[in-house]
């Protein structure tokens, strides 16, 4: 009896080791290695939607859902979530920008609570400066404003056994973050790296626009970035907004001048159509172009985007 016993342990601990090596290994064949592309996600003012939307709870699972079904039908490799936060890695510029296409677009066609349309950058707008038209093709926003941001690189790779989960480290991890929380809500936001891996296919499904150079928190030389949307929703604008006091060049509450800054919008992305009022249209580039500017500056006491 003892023999059995002993026997059968040895065959347990022996199974139980086997399955968990190849556990491993399976798991270790899921991540992508290399040179790739790193995606991060981010709903703009969830901690604000937390605190006054009832229907914050059942809109976070819609939006998780969402995202995971994009990420998977272009073999994204979700490293971790936090919160209302994602981070992919795709094999290639061309998946990771496909991913957040298609993230954007299905983001207008979610099933989300009926409540959750009243409160700020989740309201439904349309194209025709906000007036309201039976032609759905029309709308340009609807529902919580995910911003996201893409760069490329060959990220250090960890494995954490005891989660099954790789996480990546490096420069190029550092820049795909802050690129993200350059982006708005809507927005996508996309390195000069990026761009110049993009196919004609995928170009030729996008509206690309130059953002110019930007000085990225943490990040030594200024980065070059574009913002690219879904030709659907290429009447969507953007208005970049800082904190910055006029007296001391000081970044949001000002200690030194015992003040609470008003908002500056520091950059707008594209001119002012002929038609239509309070609306914006980007401008193009060329899509092998890398030259970028800021393309006007303007002061605001209460700047509400995406639109005017």
């Amino acid at each position: 009896y003892q023999r059995r016993v002993h026997g059968g342990f040895i065959c347990f601990v022996f199974v139980y080791y086997f399955v968990r090596y190849r556990s491993v290994a399976l798991a270790k064949l899921a991540v992508h290695k290399g040179h790739i592309a790193l995606v991060f996600t981010d709903i703009q003012g969830s901690c604000s939607l937390w605190e006054t939307c009832p229907q914050m709870a059942r809109a976070l699972d819609i939006h998780n859902k969402l995202i995971r079904s994009c990420a998977k039908m272009f073999k994204g490799y979700e490293v971790k979530t936090i919160g209302d936060s994602f981070f992919f890695s795709f094999e290639s510029a061309d998946k990771a920008v496909a991913f957040a296409l298609e993230v954007q677009i299905g983001l207008l066609h979610a099933d989300w609570p009926e409540e959750i349309f009243h409160f700020p950058n989740c309201d439904v707008v349309y194209y025709n400066n906000g007036s309201v038209k039976d032609n759905k093709e029309s709308i340009i926003w609807r529902g919580p404003r995910v911003r996201i941001g893409i760069h490329v690189g060959s990220p250090d790779i960890s494995f954490n056994r005891s989660v099954m989960k790789a996480d990546y480290h490096g420069n190029c991890v550092n820049i795909a973050s802050r690129v993200e929380a350059k982006a708005m809500g809507g927005q996508i936001c996309i390195t000069d790296e990026v761009r110049r891996e993009l196919s004609t296919h995928i170009i030729s499904k996008a509206d690309l626009t130059t953002m110019g150079l930007h000085k990225l928190r943490g990040i030594q030389q200024p980065i070059h970035l574009f913002s690219i949307l879904p030709t659907s929703l290429k009447e969507r604008t953007f208005k970049e907004v800082e904190f910055i006091c006029p007296r001391c060049d000081a970044p949001g509450m000002c200690f030194k001048c015992d003040r609470i800054i008003e908002p500056q919008i520091v950059q707008i992305y594209g001119e002012r159509k002929s038609s239509g009022p309070s609306i914006f249209r980007n401008s193009k580039i060329n899509a092998s172009s890398s030259e970028g500017s800021i393309l006007s500056v303007e002061a605001a006491r209460n700047p509400y985007w995406p639109h005017s």
